[in-house]
């Protein structure tokens, strides 16, 4: 019996890293605008903008928990401990990697700490000029004018120890020879270290996110981009006129007459400013054919077009590894209660603590060596807190405004939302000792008074409304 050989076909890697020689650089995909691409694909689909900017809150956190290390000033732009805390997070969730930039002293301490954007930075050719380093450039894409080679900074990887080695290394000069002047000049001109971090490692390209549902991403642009086109056109064409052949208005050169009629220039005027009850008109090759009128049986893609929709939304949510709950939220359509919203947030805290863990081993490395390091030790960062929701037999107790914020709902305007009944509020004990004390004929005004003030905390005003005003003479 024969046998039959199957071969499964290996799936193409989903970047193409190139040479690129005269520029010394290994290219970001084929076009070397991967990062920038990403960023374009994310920024045109609603549900990935919203996983990364959930994602990126939740990494990022509440604060340290040593908290003066958050206002610590990183560099002569103001940059916080707290802000670069942030700003690593959103480049995670955003590209998977992070950029961080150190400038030195002439004691080889780090000055100033910068986040460089992802997608400046590209990885130099071993075999090239500038070896080990890191090219940054803002305008890759050619976005920001021309393209000039000149422009790029090609800056030494980040090794702490290697400062003094790297700044010797650099070519510069000076006027006679004295040696301290030679490296004041070398230091002026050495640009600095930069660590290129990513989770599988620091020396390679990493893919984003999300790349695994790229065409996902692309499929909601492109439904969102059909809707709005469908809406502005009035869908579909719903009637065919098929008209005689029309004998335009000549000048007396001969040439047409702009706006001087017809049957197609006096039906747009019916159409409104955005074609509503769009129509076409057909224009025979002889003038003496029938009028005719086509009805046109619209197609309806409403349903194929709902289920192409929401199956790029779960599977984006699904990549991002976000509980729907927290994406899709809608006024009272949460997909479940209050208590659903809290283990959602519960689930995702937990996910992301490996993230938050990252991201603290990056600033504690950041400040090794670093000048406005003074002493920190516990560079952990403390989770977002969830709100538990207050459970439905337990809504008496609480305002209305207590029980939607607890749902993950906005507090509304209402003079009556933040107050609740006293009795409520003092329970069935509490307001029978409150009904005997304002009834009791032995007690004076004044003890009542400071007796419901210290067991019962309210206010004068409060007070005054259920005692009325203190009698003359009293």
């Amino acid at each position: 019996m024969a046998k039959v050989k199957t071969t499964i076909s290996k799936p193409k890697p989903r970047t193409d890293i190139l040479k690129l020689k005269s520029l010394g650089i290994h290219s970001y995909d084929s076009d070397n605008l991967y990062p920038q691409r990403c960023e374009d694909i994310e920024n045109d689909s609603g549900t990935t903008k919203s996983c990364v900017e959930l994602k990126t809150d939740y990494e990022a956190g509440s604060s340290f928990t040593d908290e003066n290390l958050g206002s610590v000033v990183l560099n002569r732009k103001g940059l916080t401990t707290d802000d670069l805390r942030k700003k690593i997070s959103e480049s995670k969730n955003r590209h998977t990697g992070v950029i961080i930039h150190f400038n030195y002293n002439g004691l080889g301490q780090k000055t100033e700490i910068n986040l460089i954007p992802f997608p400046y930075g590209r990885l130099t050719l071993d075999e090239g000029e500038f070896p080990n380093r890191v090219a940054v450039y803002n305008n890759w894409d050619g976005l920001n004018g021309k393209f000039e080679k000149k422009n790029i900074k090609y800056i030494h990887n980040y090794d702490r120890f290697k400062v003094f080695e790297q700044v010797n290394a650099e070519e510069v000069k000076t006027k006679d020879e004295d040696e301290l002047e030679t490296l004041s000049a070398k230091f002026d001109q050495y640009q600095g270290q930069v660590l290129y971090w990513t989770p599988k490692g620091n020396f390679q390209y990493p893919l984003c996110p999300f790349d695994a549902v790229l065409e996902d991403c692309l499929t909601e642009a492109s439904t969102k981009r059909f809707k709005s086109n469908a809406s502005a056109r009035n869908f579909q064409p719903s009637k065919i006129f098929v008209i005689g052949k029309e004998e335009s208005e000549t000048d007396e050169d001969g040439n047409a007459i702009e706006g001087a009629g017809g049957f197609g220039e006096s039906l747009s005027q019916f159409q409104g400013d955005e074609g509503v009850a769009r129509a076409m008109v057909v224009e025979k090759d002889s003038a003496e054919e029938p009028f005719e009128v086509i009805d046109v049986e619209i197609q309806k893609y409403d349903g194929l077009l709902q289920h192409t929709e929401n199956s790029a939304t779960e599977d984006i949510v699904r990549r991002f590894n976000v509980p729907d709950i927290l994406v899709l939220r809608r006024e009272g359509g949460l997909g479940g209660n209050g208590s659903e919203l809290y283990e959602a947030e519960v689930y995702l805290n937990k996910t992301t603590q490996t993230g938050r863990d990252d991201i603290s081993k990056l600033i504690k490395e950041c400040f090794v060596g670093f000048v406005g390091n003074n002493g920190f030790e516990d560079f952990s960062i403390k989770p977002l807190r969830p709100e538990k929701a207050i459970a439905p037999d337990s809504y008496k107790y609480y305002s209305k405004n207590e029980i939607r914020v607890s749902q993950g709902n906005e507090p509304v305007e209402d003079t009556e939302a933040d107050t609740q009944i006293l009795a409520v509020t003092l329970g069935v004990g509490g307001t029978q000792s409150l009904t005997a004390i304002i009834n009791d004929t032995l007690m004076g005004y004044d003890a009542k008074f400071g007796t419901i003030s210290v067991l019962f905390g309210l206010t004068n005003d409060e007070i005054t409304k259920m005692l009325g005003p203190k009698p003359i003479g009293s």
